[in-house]
C-alpha cells in the first residue's frame, strides 16, 4: 500500500470517516507529489501560486473539487484567510512578512489541505482560521 506523506505531528485518524476516504487521499497524494516533483521552486517565478494553481487544475480535471487557499505559515501551523486578504498590510498587522498559497480539496464533502511546494496532506489540526 503506498504510503501517505504528512506533515505537522502526523496525520491522526479521529474521524472514522478517513477510513472510508483512504483510496481517495492515496490518489490526491500521489497526484500532489508528482505535481511537486514536476517543478523546480523558484521564487516569483514557480511558487506556491503556480504550484497551488497547477494542483488545483490536476484535481478538478479528475473529478475532486479543490481550490487554492490562502493564507500564511509559521513553523508549526498555516493560518487560513477565507477572505483571501494576504495584502503585505495584513501580513504585517499579524507578524508576517509574506502570505502563502496552498490548496484545500474535498473528499466526500470533507475538507483536505495539501502544502502545494512539497505534496504533503496537512494535518487539519494544523489549519487555523484568521
Amino acid at each position: 500500500m503506498p504510503m501517505i506523506i504528512v506533515s505537522c505531528n502526523s496525520f491522526i485518524f479521529e474521524d472514522i470517516s478517513i477510513y472510508n476516504d483512504l483510496d481517495e487521499i492515496i490518489e490526491v497524494q500521489e497526484i500532489a507529489l508528482a505535481r511537486a516533483d514536476s517543478h523546480e521552486y523558484i521564487r516569483e517565478v514557480y511558487d506556491c501560486s503556480e504550484f497551488s494553481r497547477d494542483l488545483v487544475k490536476d484535481l478538478n480535471r479528475i473529478g475532486y473539487n479543490a481550490e487554492v487557499v490562502y493564507g500564511f505559515v509559521d513553523d508549526y501551523n498555516y493560518y487560513l484567510s477565507e477572505s483571501g486578504d494576504i495584502s503585505l498590510s495584513k501580513a504585517s498587522a499579524l507578524g508576517f512578512d509574506e502570505g502563502h498559497a496552498w490548496v484545500r480539496v474535498y473528499i466526500n464533502q470533507y475538507p483536505y489541505y495539501i502544502e502545494s511546494v512539497t505534496g504533503v496532506i496537512l494535518n487539519n489540526k494544523k489549519i487555523i482560521p484568521i
